[in-house]
């Protein structure tokens, strides 16, 4: 069976330390502090074990007899045992302690528990005997004779990867088993992404990692064998199939450091199916492993998601080598030591799967007839990260972390006049530092100032009211209010304290060209007044006073959808859309220069990007994003001229030189990764690469172009965050951040009140660079373009929670319900699993409350389901529902 990841949920870990079983208690006290330390990682099975080899067990010193309630002479001799002489031959070795344990059973297969030291120790209906001192050792291989070691420490791990989104989980799956470190590793459910999990790993390590080889691993549904080159050596290995498409792994590996070996295998038998077919598994891939070990004669560790729990048939005969289960007597070659169980007797089957009560992943020890050593040091189930749910290592998502959200009054405007130049800016008293314009006739833009924090422009027609965002108490200052509008905001390239501002003036007697001024930010508790660079509306007499001090120049002229790109003390203007009849400067490039305050047209090679250039609107590109990476600036999409006369969106991706002054169309270096033509989206630059995000048609989807490499990659989705669809999405890169910024309008049901909403969400910069290593191709069976929060709808593979209504469990995301359903989010806040039960509560009502929680309130409402829905909705307090739900009853 699948074990989720996390977030929406982990696998299970076990970190079990154990010793050869000849050591001393000391001697294994002192191995504690070597064994795998307890951290917050994915739940898998994982063990530390130390391997000594016979020539140290001579060394060791021989137990003192211990909680016999007899003395050794009342007891039988093994001897008299049934099968003695292959216990003494194989599993019970170069006994050395004075007591074995025994079951009296004549058979291929009897129980034998050796190197014990007390008879209380004796289970399963086995009986203490006195083992007879001077009896002749085993016979083994001279292989075996030669392993000497000193009591080395060896972590193994088992991780059920889920193959289905897998894909999309490269790197953090390389990041959970690097910081696990295991020797020796069975990963289930992992199918072609083995290369790409391998690369990475030996890329970030050092290539000393490698898989078994042996065995067609990518045609069954087996466990496949990961071990350290650099510790071990690979001896043989195979693959053996057995039903429903399922095998069973072995590798025989050899430790370089002293010569131990053992054999390492993995299976993972059919889920769900009952725990016969366990069963049969089990009774297989033992038999089968006993003809592994007549031609490799060492011990066993099997490991794996065995789909079943401690407590059925399967697992007895596993431990105990006989069972009597399903009508008959099943009967296996070997025996096996649980190695979570052994050190926790009173808690031997923990969930390690999504919290619910079943236990699916081991690891075991081989007990007979070879023993891998009994006596464990440390086990441990390693808990769930501590990490917001639905999280990237399980689902191959992104996800927004959000910062803010809040929603306040919007301020009015009202005209004053039929002319549109008369309108005034009515603004009552701002109690809320978030209050601001709202509306259709906003405008917003965030810059990032020098100490990490945000600034917030918001721009009507006549001003613009700026807020700092403080990003370490995540709060918002009072607001201060220009006298501008502001049309567009950069940091400055000259001062990293100061940010500059473009305004154009529209009242009549202007000349509609951009006026530059630059804002001081180093001051967190106020702004100053605005310092004046550039001011094309001056009067007459200061305009004649400009022309004689030299500054006087041709500035840009109002365009719209147009981009300003900071460089070495200089912006330059791009593209965009001219907003006068005749005007054919939409090919036009401007440069505004800091230091001599004045303004230049640009004269540059290569082709303008956009149809045809020096032509009145035909000339134009607009609506397009641009960043500064290196020394150029990248254009991606925005809307260019089409033959018939009108505009289309485009694709194209164009870098224009900083230095040089040079158009240059980019090439498809990785056409099937190729954004498709997009507006209203928007970019960011970050370690060496350019991010897009969304577009016009509410798509989460994010691209990030390679500049190094000359590639695009489609990343997997970015969830949870804000959509085009709802309003515009500022970006902006702060310190270790992307952040994104966004005002949506709606009202309040009872009040029908007109409000904005404000939102603010952030993702490390290091999660997007290092997931822009994943693209498209990683996803096997489908690309991950449009997907939304609705795909993981009641997927039971990636929650972390669940609703339970008569008996029947509707899967959930905590992270979907945080963040469009808080009341719901709180029911389950404490417990994965939560019944609902009341008046109204039904599963198609609950099932169709979940569709419309997950389609962000975008789905229709019939006028049944809004009878249906209405006092569910208002219970969970899910407002925007409850409007749907009105104004359809």
């Amino acid at each position: 069976m699948p074990t989720p990841g996390p977030m929406l949920t982990p696998p299970t870990t076990l970190a079990v330390g154990v010793r050869s079983f000849v050591l001393s208690q000391l001697i294994a006290a002192s191995l504690n502090s070597a064994a795998m330390q307890s951290s917050s990682v994915m739940m898998c099975l994982s063990l530390q074990l130390v391997l000594l080899a016979p020539r140290a067990f001579a060394e060791a010193s021989v137990p003192m007899l211990r909680g016999l309630t007899r003395g050794l002479a009342e007891l039988p001799s093994c001897t008299e045992k049934p099968n003695f002489h292959l216990a003494r031959a194989s599993w019970c070795g170069e006994q050395k302690e004075p007591m074995a344990c025994s079951k009296d059973v004549d058979s291929p297969n009897p129980i034998w528990d050796c190197h014990l030291q007390a008879d209380g120790w004796c289970s399963l209906g086995g009986s203490p005997c006195a083992w007879p001192e001077g009896a002749p050792a085993r016979e083994v291989s001279s292989d075996w004779q030669n392993q000497n070691s000193q009591g080395q420490a060896t972590r193994f791990v088992t991780w059920n990867l889920y193959v289905f989104t897998l894909a999309g989980r490269i790197h953090p799956v390389v990041d959970e088993l690097l910081r696990m470190q295991p020797e020796i590793a069975a990963i289930p459910e992992m199918w072609h992404e083995k290369g790409a999990i391998l690369d990475l790993l030996n890329q970030r390590s050092g290539s000393v990692w490698a898989f078994a080889t042996g065995g067609a691993t990518e045609q069954f549904n087996d466990a496949d064998i990961l071990f350290r080159t650099d510790k071990w050596e690979h001896i043989a290995s195979d693959l053996v199939p057995f039903s429903a498409g399922r095998a069973i792994n072995w590798a025989a590996l050899r430790r370089k450091s002293d010569g131990y070996t053992l054999i390492a295998s993995g299976t993972h038998p059919l889920c769900c199916q009952g725990d016969y077919v366990i069963t049969e598994a089990v009774d297989f891939v033992t038999k089968t492993l006993s003809q592994v070990q007549n031609r490799h004669p060492y011990p066993i560790v099997l490991m794996g998601d065995l789909n079943t729990g401690y407590f059925q048939p399967s697992q007895q005969l596993l431990r105990q080598g006989q069972v009597e289960a399903f009508g008959r007597h099943w009967q296996i070659p070997m025996t096996f030591t649980d190695a979570w169980a052994e050190l926790h007797p009173g808690n031997p089957d923990p969930s390690t799967i999504n919290d619910d009560p079943v236990r699916l992943d081991y690891v075991y020890f081989q007990k007979t007839p070879f023993s891998v050593g009994q006596s464990i040091v440390q086990s441990q189930i390693w808990p769930r990260a501590a990490a917001p749910a639905m999280t990237a290592p399980n689902t191959g998502c992104l996800f927004w972390e959000l910062t803010l959200e809040a929603r306040t009054m919007a301020m009015k405007m009202t005209k004053s006049g039929d002319d549109i130049d008369d309108v005034v800016l009515v603004v009552e008293e701002a109690r809320d530092p978030l209050a601001g314009f709202g509306g259709d006739g906003s405008w917003y833009e965030i810059v990032p100032a020098k100490d990490g924090d945000l600034l917030i422009f918001e721009s009507s027609r006549r001003s613009t009211l700026l807020r700092r965002f403080a990003v370490a108490s995540e709060t918002f200052g009072e607001g201060q209010e220009l006298s501008l509008a502001v049309h567009a905001a950069v940091p400055s390239p000259a001062s990293p304290e100061k940010a500059c501002l473009l305004h154009c003036p529209s009242h009549w007697g202007s000349d509609h060209r951009y006026e530059v001024y630059s804002l001081d930010t180093s001051n967190p508790d106020s702004f100053p007044a605005l310092e004046p660079l550039f001011v094309s509306s001056a009067s007459k007499a200061e305009k004649e006073k400009l022309v004689e001090a030299g500054i006087a120049q041709i500035a840009p002229k109002q365009r719209h959808g147009f981009s300003l790109a900071p460089y070495d003390c200089s912006l330059y203007f791009l593209c965009g859309l001219q907003h006068f009849p005749g005007d054919v400067t939409g090919s036009f490039v401007y440069c505004f220069s800091l230091e001599e305050r004045e303004w230049t047209e640009v004269e540059y090679t290569g082709t303008f990007p956009a149809t045809k250039p020096g032509v009145s609107y035909q000339g134009c590109r607009f609506g397009q994003s641009c960043v500064v990476q290196g020394h150029r600036a990248w254009i991606f999409g925005g809307c260019v001229s089409n033959e018939a006369g009108g505009v289309q969106p485009t694709s194209g991706l164009f870098s224009f030189d900083l230095e040089e002054h040079h158009f240059e169309e980019i090439a498809g270096a990785s056409p099937s990764n190729w954004p498709p033509a997009l507006t209203a989206h928007s970019s960011v630059a970050s370690d060496g690469k350019v991010f897009v995000f969304g577009g016009g048609d509410g798509a989460q989807d994010v691209y990030c172009y390679d500049v190094g490499k000359s590639s695009w990659a489609l990343l997997p989705p970015l969830l949870l965050g804000p959509r085009p669809c709802d309003g515009r999405v500022a970006h902006a890169v702060a310190d270790g951040y992307v952040v994104a910024y966004q005002q949506t309008e709606g009202s309040d049901p009872a009040s029908e009140e007109p409000n904005v909403g404000h939102s603010l969400f952030r993702i490390t910069r290091e999660q997007l660079s290092r997931r822009a290593e994943t693209s498209a191709r990683d996803f096997r069976d489908r690309k991950p373009e449009g997907m939304s929060e609705l795909d993981f709808l009641l997927d039971e593979a990636t929650a972390d929670a669940a609703f339970l209504i008569d008996d029947t469990r509707l899967p959930v995301h905590r992270a979907v319900l945080r963040r469009f359903a808080p009341a719901l989010a709180k029911v389950v806040a404490e417990k994965p699993v939560v019944a609902l039960n009341g008046k109204g509560v039904t599963i198609p009502a609950v099932q169709q409350l979940l569709q419309h929680v997950y389609s962000r309130y975008m789905d229709p409402v019939s006028p049944a389901e809004a009878e249906m829905l209405l006092k569910l909705a208002h219970h969970f307090q899910l407002m925007p529902l409850v409007q749907l739900c009105q104004e359809n009853i």
